[in-house]
């Protein structure tokens, strides 16, 4: 297993490009304060790896005067920013499948672009905490026929029922609620042991997902 620390030349952005030699690569894309270390993305990070999938790890922050721009404008941003790198490492090898691991602010480039069409053929997408309340999300979302995996907590503050509802009657999107579940996937109030049975369930429901 090779690790290399990279920045892609068109935006300075940095990556992590974990090289296993795999034909399935896994891009993941953090949250604003929930990076690769936290339980969510490490325990993902660590299953990638055990499937022997090549992974790639976008490092990307944004002040404040970005979260003060307009939503489309501030997602054209983070796109960008994503794209550089993945463009990079595809432009180095060829994959047979592309899989998508967002988390939160790491959702929108994925509902905003890589769930459309015109973008990777043999793709799978799992949208962890997905940012429901911005505007031409759930529509991007709706109109997706790519392969879907969504995982959201019914304490989380982003989640939308209506959002919700249409979702779970869509044939290719799996759908998981948590109860009780916070932005983070974990329970509300305090429990340990229940968030660690959490993190357990999530992860085996995206083994299933990229196993059919």
């Amino acid at each position: 297993m090779k690790v290399s620390k990279l920045e892609s030349k068109s935006r300075n952005v940095e990556y992590t490009y974990i090289n296993r030699d795999s034909t399935t690569i896994c891009i993941m894309l953090s949250g604003t304060a929930y990076t690769y270390e936290k339980l969510l993305l490490y325990y993902s990070t660590m299953q990638m790896i055990e499937a022997d999938y090549d992974v790639v790890q976008i490092h990307y922050s944004y002040d404040s005067s970005h979260f003060k721009l307009n939503p489309l404008d501030f997602i054209s941003i983070i796109i960008e920013d994503v794209d550089s790198a993945i463009v990079e490492v595809l432009s180095i090898k060829k994959y047979e499948q592309v899989i998508f691991i967002g988390k939160s602010l790491g959702t929108l480039p994925i509902a905003f672009k890589y769930c459309k069409g015109a973008y990777y053929q043999n793709v799978k997408l799992i949208l962890l905490t997905p940012l429901l309340q911005i505007e031409g999300f759930h529509e991007s979302i709706m109109d997706s026929q790519k392969d879907i995996l969504c995982i959201i907590g019914t304490e989380d503050n982003y989640y939308i029922k209506e959002c919700i509802d249409a979702l779970r009657y869509k044939e290719n999107v799996k759908l998981i609620e948590i109860d009780g579940a916070n932005h983070s996937l974990e329970i509300v109030p305090t429990n340990t042991r229940n968030s660690l049975m959490v993190m357990e369930h999530v992860m085996e429901e995206m083994t299933k997902f990229l196993s059919n």
